[in-house]
């Protein structure tokens, strides 16, 4: 009896703490959504910088598929690997992420096989996390965040959300971008 209610402690505490980060991730958007004076591209950046904090990644980039290519719409943070515009990403995770649409992340409880990156090359990071987005309804867009901290916790269901909450703002300023 005392393990059960021990247990029960315990997840209340974990799920209040993952709504007060969710809370304080969504507070972060609402700012930055407020922020008049920022550039598209200083938003989106803002958005990049924010999700590098959140999910402890080194870099985050925004890419599109175009032709068969992969194009680096934006980066941010770290510099190295250094990203390349205008690969194949053909038989890459990037491929697949947009095939399937689902988020990816590794690591995670079940980690898929992981693929070569069109724009890192054959650089491997034991961290990624991706979604792809949508804009005028082609899903031809992702989100994406890469660390090289082998040791980096599986992500969670907290970062899973707030993935999407960025992936839903990033496609906001997108689609408000292509219409300027």
């Amino acid at each position: 009896r005392a393990l059960g209610e021990e247990a029960r402690r315990v997840q209340a505490e974990r799920g209040e703490r993952n709504l007060r980060c969710l809370t304080e991730r969504i507070s972060e958007l609402q700012d930055l959504t407020l922020a008049s004076t920022l550039s598209f591209e200083q938003q989106l950046d803002a958005a990049l910088s924010a999700g590098c904090r959140w999910f402890g990644a080194d870099f985050g980039m925004i890419g599109k598929a175009q032709e068969g290519t992969y194009v680096v719409k934006l980066r941010h943070g770290d510099s190295h690997p250094p990203a390349v515009s205008g690969l194949p990403i053909a038989e890459s995770c990037v491929e697949e992420l947009l095939e399937y649409g689902d988020p990816v992340a590794v690591p995670s409880a079940n980690m898929p096989i992981q693929r070569r990156h069109p724009a890192l090359g054959h650089v491997q990071l034991p961290v990624y996390l991706a979604v792809p987005i949508e804009v005028h309804l082609t899903a031809d867009r992702v989100l994406e965040f890469f660390g090289a901290a082998p040791d980096h916790a599986a992500f969670t269901e907290t970062d899973f959300a707030s993935l999407q909450l960025l992936a839903r703002w990033v496609q906001t300023v997108l689609h408000r971008e292509s219409f300027q």
